[in-house]
């Protein structure tokens, strides 16, 4: 199979699904106390600016950007290959 039809079934079968997952999974709130502290301690070394750029891969629909306070959707950028913008607030 080549590569951009390999791409186009990865998207076509993303794109069944990330409704329902962005709809179910809205927030951060079924995680782990635990692994919400852990995301939370990271997005506030990398807001106080300890860190130039972060990558997001796979990572959901951006419900991890409504954590901390001072992410914003502003400081987000998709690259060219995204299969989806982040569903930011």
């Amino acid at each position: 199979m080549h590569r951009d039809d390999r791409l186009a079934l990865v998207r076509s079968a993303y794109d069944v699904v990330a409704e329902s997952y962005a709809r179910l999974l809205p927030d951060a709130s079924f995680e782990a106390p635990a692994d919400r502290g852990m995301i939370e301690a990271f997005a506030t070394y990398v807001m106080e600016g300890n860190v130039r750029s972060v990558v997001d891969a796979g990572c959901g629909a951006g419900r991890m950007t409504r954590l901390h306070p001072s992410i914003s959707p502003a400081y987000l950028q998709s690259s060219s290959g995204s299969l989806l913008p982040a569903d930011t607030p």
